[in-house]
């Protein structure tokens, strides 16, 4: 070292130092020679942060890998770091290989399922000597087990994804192995909170920052920022992969699984319901950020047959599969769950019901709504729940409404008003009001309308339930636009949508649209109203709103009668 240091001392160099992790315990004999050089530099590359004084860290992360969600055109594709290795490498073992349209997609979603990793990337190009993209789609779907033959000046850890893991994780302490292993259960990112409540034990004499730090500190975790500034960490897809190999080899992965499904079923039931709004877009994030995790409780709970506690899940999140656009994954797994708890009495079974039935009802399922609606409601009468048989009764009345039903629909929103009054719940109570003026509108009746509306209204205002308020408001929207009072209902709308923007509930920002362009339809403006009609569309085909779609394409068509083009309106 002292010999070393002599030489270096006047010397204007960089040194270069590759793979240092092998050799971490050495990391204070690079301090000592940036002392007695004062003109050295040193590079260093290695899975560990070395922490020296003065040591500047560049995290070199994953190539950049295309937006399945919107394909750049080819030459752009083409550009992007991923393709590019992927593309270059094919082309070393097969000679002709080509990015086309036609294998665009597929080699982006190759580069996607690959999370962007050189190697891995390198190992799965190397195959496509022997599968076309399409077949190797599949192959990749198993990113450990890919593997080159073997090479005389390929290192064995660089021959296969798993050598090259395996080499990181046997690096690792005993007890980050463990940790390690059992993070493997999340899905799509955790918190702090949630390492702490589902690995607590590991190493309990440290702290589970610090033990997630060191985790970050060997690449074996990633991690970023919430919106409130709190860390939140992810695991590569291949690592985690791994990882769960690992739990299983340990023996832990049902343990490991059940204190995951345990700690989500808990968050869900603990933010439920949503909170006093305007937080209602903090709720709704935060279950979104956690989707992920919430799903793989969901399915786990089916999969253990615990039933019950699947209810509890589903009738704490269907709101969010209302709202943020799942309508189409949240009916599929009500009518699972449903099929599954056959016989249960119970009250987490009735709110699914009703989750299940207003999810119909976005579907345009009314009779299947209702069916729900009515289970719910019977189920709600044999427990003596009077809130979940008010609100059963609710869903059954605005089906009926839907249906044309219009004296059903009167009398199950009568029957829920003295429940709800006797259970002296004012937002249900303004609920009763809010359908009872919809029932009336329908019918006809619109003084009578206003007055249960804006009642409603008034109540929703005292509550500070702004998507209530905005509710309210698009109904007496309806009354003004029936009335042929179009500036009043385009008023009334507006501040419906502005509302609904504000809370990021999609299906009803593309509903609002439309009925805001119904209203300059009424006044002549049928160039706007065609921009807002379209507008909407697009929202709903994202959403995969089949109501809305129905409801946007008849009022295209309508308007294209009015401009005298029959061939397109009937076409619509």
């Amino acid at each position: 070292v002292e010999l070393l240091k002599r030489s270096l001392r006047d010397k204007q160099m960089l040194l270069v130092l590759d793979n240092f992790e092998q050799v971490i315990a050495a990391a204070p004999l690079l301090g000592e020679l940036l002392t007695a050089a004062p003109d050295l530099k040193i590079l260093v590359t290695s899975q560990a942060v070395l922490h020296l004084y003065g040591e500047y860290e560049f995290n070199v992360p994953p190539l950049a890998v295309p937006d399945l969600n919107d394909l750049p055109p080819l030459e752009n594709l083409a550009n992007l770091p991923a393709v590019a290795l992927f593309v270059s490498r094919a082309q070393a073992v097969t000679g002709n290989f080509q990015l086309t349209n036609e294998n665009a997609r597929i080699l982006a979603e190759i580069c996607v399922r690959l999370e962007g990793i050189p190697l891995a990337l390198e190992l799965a190009a190397a195959r496509s000597k022997l599968f076309a993209p399409h077949a190797l789609l599949t192959e990749v779907s198993h990113r450990l087990t890919l593997s080159v033959q073997k090479s005389a000046d390929v290192m064995p850890r660089h021959q296969t994804l798993r050598n090259a893991v395996a080499w990181s994780y046997h690096l690792l302490e005993p007890d980050e192995q463990a940790l390690f292993a059992q993070l493997g259960v999340f899905v799509g990112g955790f918190t702090l909170e949630a390492a702490d409540a589902v690995c607590a034990g590991k190493n309990p004499e440290v702290p589970m920052l610090e033990q997630l730090a060191s985790l970050v500190d060997k690449s074996m975790l990633q991690h970023g920022r919430r919106e409130n500034g709190a860390p939140r960490f992810f695991m590569l897809e291949t690592l985690r992969e791994y990882a769960l190999e690992q739990l299983e080899a340990l023996g832990q992965t049902q343990a490991a699984r059940r204190q995951h499904w345990t700690y989500y079923l808990h968050l869900v039931e603990s933010i439920e319901p949503p909170p006093k709004e305007p937080d209602l877009p903090t709720w709704m994030k935060q279950l979104e950020e956690e989707y992920d995790n919430i799903r793989a409780a969901l399915k786990w709970s089916l999969e253990q047959d615990e039933v019950e506690a699947a209810l509890r899940i589903a009738g704490a999140v269907w709101k969010l599969w209302q709202i943020h656009g799942h309508v189409e994954e949240g009916a599929e797994w009500t009518r699972i769950i449903l099929s599954r708890s056959r016989g249960h009495i119970s009250e987490a079974r009735a709110k699914v019901l009703w989750g299940a039935g207003w999810l119909g009802m976005v579907k345009g399922n009314l009779d299947q709504s209702r069916g729900y609606f009515e289970e719910g409601a019977a189920i709600s009468r044999k427990a003596g729940n009077k809130r979940y048989l008010g609100l059963s009764l609710h869903g059954i009345g605005a089906v009926a409404r839907g249906q044309g039903d219009f004296e059903s629909s009167r009398a199950a929103f009568d029957e829920s008003l003295p429940l709800f009054q006797d259970l002296g719940n004012t937002e249900d109570i303004a609920w009763t009001f809010e359908h009872l003026g919809a029932t009336a509108m329908e019918q006809g009746d619109f003084d009578q309308a206003i007055l249960y509306l804006s009642q409603a209204l008034k109540l929703f205002q005292e509550l500070q339930q702004n998507w209530a308020c905005a509710e309210a408001l698009t109904f007496l929207g309806h009354v003004a636009l029936q009335q042929r009072d179009y500036a009043l209902a385009q008023k009334r709308y507006e501040a419906a949508l502005a509302i609904y923007q504000e809370l990021e509930d999609k299906p009803n920002v593309a509903t609002m649209n439309s009925y805001v362009g119904a209203t300059l339809f009424g006044r002549g403006d049928y160039e706007r109203a065609i921009d807002l009609y379209k507008e909407s569309l697009l929202l709903a085909r994202d959403l995969k709103d089949y109501w809305g779609l129905t409801w946007g394409v008849e009022r295209l068509a309508e308007v294209a009668e009015k401009l005298g083009q029959l061939d397109r309106a009937a076409r619509l």
